[in-house]
């Protein structure tokens, strides 16, 4: 980061002033990355980290992640394909922060392993007794993960061997912390995967129905409160 700037600053050439802005970017987020990670962390290990639940629209946040996360594919050949339940409440209570930063997490690993291809983003949701049972599945076609690495997969700072001299960054905390956020939430994360084919993670949570999806009739196109 203090290396590009100093270019920049010395620079005349607009494309190469560009093009290390460009990059300063991408390292700041990685440093940021590792800052938030190392802070999670602690926060785990010293059971400091606890739930904050607030009222949220899932349907919003499902819609906002997905729009970041097109911008972080930028000129890879990958499209983001999305399929959320039209069962999702209109409104829930939970922790919206880590769900977020959960479905984050699991995009974008989908993203730095994918090449080509796609990356599916669902969102199944049942609802019963006041409570709305989200299924969220992140999958991808991406280089896949071998059987013998799976078990280690959720361990802190364990990085896949094929990845270790590769200019992928990462800290190999993520999944770590995600396994923690998703315990946390009281639900599960678990990752089916094919070398070479691509893997998906899905994320089980509940959360407090607040208000119930609307559908729309197809007779009358008035919203239908269920």
């Amino acid at each position: 980061i203090l290396g590009l700037s100093q270019s920049i600053k010395y620079s005349q050439d607009i494309e190469e002033m560009h093009s290390d802005s460009n990059d300063i970017i991408i390292a700041s987020e990685s440093l940021l990355e590792l800052v938030n990670s190392i802070l999670d962390i602690n926060k785990i290990e010293n059971n400091q980290l606890v739930v904050e639940k607030t009222e949220y629209n899932p349907q919003e946040l499902f819609n906002s992640i997905t729009k970041n996360m097109k911008i972080r594919i930028g000129s890879k050949p990958i499209e983001l394909r999305t399929n959320f339940s039209t069962n999702l409440p209109e409104e829930l209570y939970g922790d919206r922060e880590k769900i977020k930063q959960i479905i984050v997490n699991l995009l974008s690993n989908a993203i730095k392993y994918t090449n080509q291809g796609y990356i599916d983003f669902i969102v199944d949701s049942v609802n019963e007794k006041g409570k709305s049972n989200l299924t969220i599945s992140i999958k991808d076609t991406g280089r896949g993960i071998r059987e013998t690495e799976k078990e280690k997969l959720f361990s802190k700072f364990y990085r896949l061997d094929s990845d270790k001299d590769s200019n992928i960054s990462g800290t190999g905390l993520g999944l770590s912390i995600k396994k923690s956020l998703v315990e946390l939430l009281e639900g599960k994360i678990k990752v089916d995967s094919t070398e070479g084919v691509g893997s998906t993670f899905t994320v089980t949570v509940t959360e407090i129905m607040v208000k119930p999806p609307i559908i729309v009739t197809e007779s009358n196109q008035e919203p239908e409160i269920l």
